[in-house]
């Protein structure tokens, strides 16, 4: 046997046992060293916390809860009037008094329901079930932690965390509020976490214009900003219309929440004439503000009443008492819910990022939408011919179908500016592909089309089939050697969904590589087929299975302590 063996199979020689022993030794250490590390660094966000597996919770061992502060939940006075409450248990309506003051939460009786107890065959409103018993108290949330700093147009403050009972787990306990006076009429309200770089929406990168000197700006703004100074009271914020003096935002109603993977701000408002906070399916123009929660999240559905669609757009306009007009945008991607209460009053809950409010102050409706397109970019001004008379529909057989459909129209002396294909023309609707068989001569049908003064349009969506049993698919092929789409959770293959080619992976738009190639594929199908304009949809991205064909990671991006009634 040889004598330099480490783990020898003679037990009598000690000397060659401690050498095993030694080395075993030192090879746990080594992977503890590494794979603990990498566990929170990496994989934090990918599965449970240990302690949530433990106790089903999910919050984190110093979170504040339970820890023996002293913390008592100072409840407000009874009855409270029912438009004056704030949810502290948003995600089931039907909680028990036992678990809302688990949460540190207050229980309020509905004062509607001590008038049912009476009567019992009153007829109540139907909004009825969506008025919280579980409520904020008074004392939750943050308090200023030391002096305001100035910063660049404005000021900044430190605010840390009031020890309550954590709401959802991963408390951020030091946050910091900035105030950006950035032109007379946009303020910038941000909340976020100094110590992590949470994600921030990129794009738009709105601009801070510099502002005039101090003496006249206090003559040209038209808001000014407030907060309270109370030691240990919660901190909240004001803006006010300068000069009428409404306050237009106003967070002293309390239940500011910053954490890992929920956020919360509610806001007081001077109107019920609400607008915006797009897109969804309603009746009337002005928001309900009866107890009505939006979602925003997007998604490729068909539209419903009350659901979350496919754009998030999360901003409103007040129109106040006075028909002075202002806007509110929270820049934030994340999957959130709004609610509406008849105080008139506000919430903002957001599954991640930050808190960063533009304000807009007007004053006319008009001078709030041309303020806020200042700030996130006009829309692009359309070619003429595309306000004409458009004809698409789905189920266009073949090119001679197409070319009968456009004769007859003619032949009726029907008006139509710009003809629309969709996905017919494609081979096994694929991206960037003719059908040969059934849409040869449609590259002839579209340059007659175009040479009688009309216009083509081209479905095209950003899904490209990755299904290897229907032969070369260079649009596929091309990208995937530029690594142009998006990878699975572990980096190494492409994450693939489903869509209408079958199994289908997605272009990375904020990979620089991207762009040139979707350009270069764009114009190689145009000189096949000489299209006018693209009409790109189920770019939500749309997503025919959860996360993947290999199912969703079980982690807590998929899985976050609170969800959006999306």
């Amino acid at each position: 046997m040889p004598p330099n063996r480490c783990c020898d199979d003679n037990f009598s020689a000690l000397s060659s046992r401690a050498r095993c022993f030694l080395v075993v030794v030192v090879v746990l250490v080594v992977v503890v060293a590494v794979f603990v590390p990498l566990y929170f660094l990496v994989f934090r966000h990918h599965f449970p916390p240990f302690w949530s597996s433990i106790t089903g919770g999910t919050s984190g061992p110093d979170d504040g809860s339970n820890t023996g502060n002293g913390w008592q939940p100072d409840c407000p006075d009874l009855p409270v009037l029912d438009r004056d409450r704030y949810d502290c248990y948003p995600e089931d309506s039907k909680v028990t008094r036992q678990r809302c003051e688990e949460r540190g939460c207050c229980w309020a009786r509905l004062a509607i329901d001590d008038i049912i107890d009476k009567d019992p065959d009153l007829k109540v409103e139907p909004f009825r079930d969506k008025i919280p018993a579980c409520i904020y108290p008074r004392n939750y949330g943050y308090r200023i932690s030391g002096k305001e700093e100035p910063f660049y147009g404005g000021f900044e403050l430190p605010l840390q965390r009031i020890p309550a009972p954590s709401r959802y787990g991963d408390d951020v306990h030091h946050i910091r509020v900035r105030v950006e006076m950035q032109t007379p009429h946009r303020l910038r309200i941000k909340i976020y976490d100094p110590s992590d770089e949470r994600y921030e929406v990129p794009d738009p990168m709105i601009p801070m214009d510099r502002v005039p000197d101090a003496e006249s700006a206090e003559q040209v703004r038209m808001y000014a900003t407030t907060y309270n100074l109370g030691e240990n009271a919660p901190f909240s914020i004001k803006v006010r219309r300068a000069d009428t003096g409404i306050d237009i935002f106003d967070t002293g109603v309390g239940g500011l929440t910053f954490s890992h993977q929920f956020l919360q701000i509610s806001t007081k408002l001077p109107c019920h004439r609400i607008y915006g906070l797009g897109e969804h399916l309603h009746k009337t123009f002005p928001h309900d503000t009866k107890w009505r929660t939006w979602s925003f999240f997007n998604r490729d559905a068909y539209p419903e009443d009350f659901s979350n669609l496919y754009g998030s757009h999360p901003m409103y306009m007040c129109v106040e008492k006075d028909f002075n007009a202002h806007a509110v945008l929270l820049l934030n991607s994340n999957a959130m819910d709004v609610q509406l209460q008849p105080t008139p009053a506000l919430t903002f809950r957001t599954t991640g990022g930050i808190l960063d409010f533009y304000f807009f102050l007007g004053p006319t409706a008009e001078d709030v939408v041309k303020q806020y397109t200042a700030a996130i970019g006009r829309p692009m001004m359309p070619p003429y011919w595309a306000l004409g008379f458009h004809l698409g529909r789905w189920g266009y057989a073949s090119a001679e179908y197409v070319e009968e459909v456009q004769k007859k129209m003619r032949d009726m002396d029907m008006p139509q500016d710009v003809a629309h294909l969709d996905m017919d023309y494609r081979s096994h609707y694929r991206m960037f592909t003719l059908d040969e068989e059934k849409f040869a001569k449609l590259p002839d049908v579209v340059r007659d089309i175009k040479g009688r003064g009309q216009h083509v349009m081209l479905v095209l969506d950003p899904a490209i089939s990755s299904a290897k049993d229907k032969g070369v698919y260079p649009a596929y092929t091309t990208g995937a050697s530029l690594g142009v789409f998006v990878n699975d959770t572990w980096g190494n293959q492409h994450l693939q969904g489903a869509g209408w080619p079958g199994p289908v992976v997605f272009p990375d738009f904020g990979n620089p590589s991207t762009q040139p190639w979707w350009t270069e594929e764009l114009r190689q199908f145009h000189e096949l087929l000489p299209f006018d304009g693209i009409w790109i949809t189920s770019n939500e991205p749309s997503n025919y299975v959860n996360g993947s064909i290999s199912g969703c990671v079980y982690d807590d991006l998929n899985r976050p302590p609170y969800k959006p009634k999306t």
